[in-house]
């Protein structure tokens, strides 16, 4: 297995683009999106947004996923370079921290699942639950036709707010896997399947 880093941030232009300028995408993206915020706005502490606060939240949830890098020391999103310019790693090397929701835009741009492991919270140095951690989970491109996806999920890790990619130390051991994964993922997407039809159902 090979891997590298990528220092021209292709994945993070690939999300950003794609939220920005296909128009099927971003109106099926934003759907989703407002619909998750607000069940958890909602049911967290009764809140609810008016058009213009969910403009001001999106924008901002599609400003961050841009290449404008974020200096140390500054508030300022993007400040000191103009947006869309390509990154220059020398000096532009922090970005704005992105969120589950990019991960979902990923699994869109790469066609493919993604299985973020991740503890529930992060800890201190001495084990005490500091705040959740929402990268958990199964991210599907439900926006994308099934023909077009790869069925093998991307596994990530998830710890000290950096990902890293799980794969197996010998081919044996994913053969031997295979069957168990694939049951474990057609059982999620029906899930997520009778989710979807219960909740077209109450509408």
């Amino acid at each position: 297995m090979w891997g590298f880093h990528d220092r021209v941030l292709a994945l993070r232009r690939a999300v950003n683009c794609m939220m920005t300028t296909s128009n099927h995408h971003i109106k099926s993206f934003r759907r989703r999106w407002q619909h998750q915020q607000a069940t958890i706005l909602h049911s967290s502490c009764g809140l609810i947004l008016d058009d213009e606060e969910w403009d001001k939240e999106w924008e901002f949830l599609v400003r961050v996923s841009s290449l404008t890098p974020r200096f140390l020391g500054e508030d300022c999103l993007g400040a000191g370079t103009e947006a869309g310019a390509p990154p220059n790693p020398s000096t532009s090397s922090i970005y704005e921290s992105l969120d589950e929701f990019h991960v979902f835009v990923l699994a869109h741009v790469i066609k493919r699942p993604i299985l973020v492991v991740a503890d529930p919270f992060l800890h201190d140095c001495e084990g005490m639950a500091l705040s959740p951690v929402p990268f958990r989970g199964v991210y599907l491109p439900l926006e994308r036709s099934p023909e077009d996806c790869c069925p093998s999920l991307l596994l990530l890790a998830y710890n000290l707010g950096h990902f890293c990619a799980l794969v197996p130390t010998e081919s044996k051991l994913l053969s031997e896997n295979f069957e168990c994964w694939c049951f474990c993922f057609a059982c999620m997407y029906v899930c997520v399947i009778v989710s979807t039809f219960i909740y077209l159902s109450g509408l």
